[in-house]
């Protein structure tokens, strides 16, 4: 859910007027629409950047095995994002060129200097 304690202190210093801000990058398996959606309400659009992070059916399916879960019921817990921000399929780039795109669009949408 887009509660808890630590999500309700930065929103609180929001209102005070402080700059800042928090950045997740949730691979695999992403929060539901209707959470994304509530923390664009809290926190307000404009500081909100979603960044989903994709890979082919056989590298996400490699990969889940590995870490002992199961791709099946991975996939039912999935809701893609609707007009990411940025879009970055982890099997065409590596992690340098995937962090410059990421810092690329954090400085041009202001978050970082």
């Amino acid at each position: 859910e887009a509660t808890g304690d630590g999500l309700n202190e930065l929103h609180k210093a929001m209102q005070l007027g402080l700059k800042m801000g928090m950045i997740t990058i949730s691979p695999f398996t992403l929060p539901k629409a209707n959470d994304h959606e509530a923390i664009k309400q809290k926190f307000g659009a404009e500081n909100i950047i979603t960044i989903e992070t994709t890979a082919t059916d056989d590298v996400r399916t490699e990969r889940l095995a590995a870490l002992g879960r199961d791709p099946g019921d991975s996939a039912k817990n999935f809701e893609a994002l609707t007009n990411p921000d940025l879009q970055i399929d982890t099997t065409k780039l590596n992690l340098d060129k995937a962090l410059k795109q990421i810092t690329s669009l954090l400085s041009k949408k202001k978050f970082i200097l």
